[in-house]
């Protein structure tokens, strides 16, 4: 999901604008969260390690994904952070194309699977188990019932999550928005957080800065959009042979993807479609300020009994764990005044090291090959704008 090999490009050509951070250095800030990347990456990650199945109910209902949003709500809040959720809303048509291929995908997988526990092929089993997951509207329910139970604020986005996520942030409803589509970038959030790693004591992230990215690129807000599509995303594929160092050369030398039509016919580039994702990048459905104005983005009173009630009794949750989990959830809602005076007067220091990860050796050639590219175009062109 998201702009194809856009991490790897800005890791490289705007590195400065790319930073891993601290979570806890956002307490006492309002996050936007997408959720709808948590719950898919919970339906992958939380699982029998014996089986490699969900977690379920006592019926054989999944509840992988309403334990993991539980303990990461839990862990946010001790952070000092203040979470609001954002729901996706009904997906526009330009995503159709897109929405049919996943569909496609996943029942191919299901196919696969199937063959692979004939073979009782586990690797393959594990494989293919997490290609066929999809986030269910039965999930959504029962994470939007966790979450009135707890009295932690969510919104149902008009279109895409991420779209009113950043919408949230330019209207100063919250500070950052926290997502794993980096295509939130292409709808203006000032500031963006990705890849939380919530498995450590102190989970870490790594945030993105627009305003840097842009200068660093030395492009325009269209012109970054521009650069996007053709990389690829969720609306458009991109080009034959178009990577996003190859994008950029061509967004530089040649300024905007109409001027590239003109000048490189042979991309067969289809500008009413691009015309049309950069409206929905530009101008998507999101709520206006007046709307968002009559919007309670409040904590309401934890219902106690009625969270334990759903979760032992309906979700078959160990009652030992879902008390300790509320014991603390209570205790971070408590102390978040005291923490909001120790972030006024004890400054945490920011981890500004660039991020790494585990495929930074097999991007290391794409990334040698992209600042090669990008040093080159810099040196030899003058970008029209």
């Amino acid at each position: 999901m998201g702009i194809k090999n856009l991490s790897k490009f800005l890791n490289t050509n705007a590195s400065n604008s790319v930073k891993n951070v601290p979570i806890k250095q956002f307490n006492c800030q309002k996050i936007g969260i997408d959720i709808a990347t948590f719950l898919y990456a919970l339906l992958v990650s939380v699982r029998l390690n014996e089986t490699n199945a969900n977690l379920t109910d006592n019926e054989g209902n999944v509840t992988s994904h309403i334990s993991g949003i539980l303990s990461k709500t839990v862990k946010l809040y001790e952070l000092g952070l203040k979470p609001i959720y954002v729901f996706d809303g009904t997906p526009p048509e330009l995503k159709n194309d897109e929405l049919k291929n996943r569909s496609e995908l996943k029942n191919k997988a299901h196919i696969e699977l199937q063959q692979a526990i004939a073979d009782e092929d586990k690797q393959k089993i594990e494989k293919f188990v997490k290609r066929t997951v999809q986030v269910q509207k039965s999930h959504i329910e029962d994470i939007k019932t966790l979450l009135n139970l707890m009295g932690v604020p969510y919104i149902q986005a008009k279109t895409e999550a991420e779209a009113e996520c950043a919408n949230l942030c330019k209207k100063k409803k919250v500070d950052v928005v926290f997502s794993e589509d980096s295509d939130t970038l292409c709808y203006s959030v000032p500031k963006l957080v990705r890849s939380i790693n919530f498995s450590i004591p102190n989970p870490i992230g790594v945030e993105y800065r627009i305003d840097k990215i842009l200068d660093e690129l030395d492009l325009t807000m269209k012109q970054f959009i521009e650069f996007c599509m053709l990389c690829g995303c969720d609306y458009i594929a991109n080009p034959p042979n178009v990577g996003p160092a190859t994008a950029y050369k061509l967004i530089l030398i040649h300024g905007s993807i109409e001027q590239i039509a003109k000048e490189k016919p042979e991309l067969h580039l289809d500008l009413d479609l691009y015309a049309k994702i950069y409206k929905q990048f530009t101008d998507p459905e999101v709520y206006s300020e007046e709307e968002l104005f009559n919007m309670n983005f409040k904590d309401e009173v934890l219902n106690e009994d009625g969270l334990i009630d759903y979760l032992v009794n309906k979700k078959s949750f160990s009652e030992q764990r879902v008390k300790s989990l509320i014991d603390r959830f209570k205790n971070a809602k408590k102390n978040s005044t005291q923490v909001r005076l120790d972030f006024f007067f004890k400054p945490i220091a920011e981890n500004v090291s660039k991020p790494t990860s585990s495929t930074n050796k097999k991007s290391a050639q794409l990334n040698d090959k992209s600042a090669a590219v990008v040093k080159n175009v810099k040196k030899k062109t003058i970008k029209k704008k």
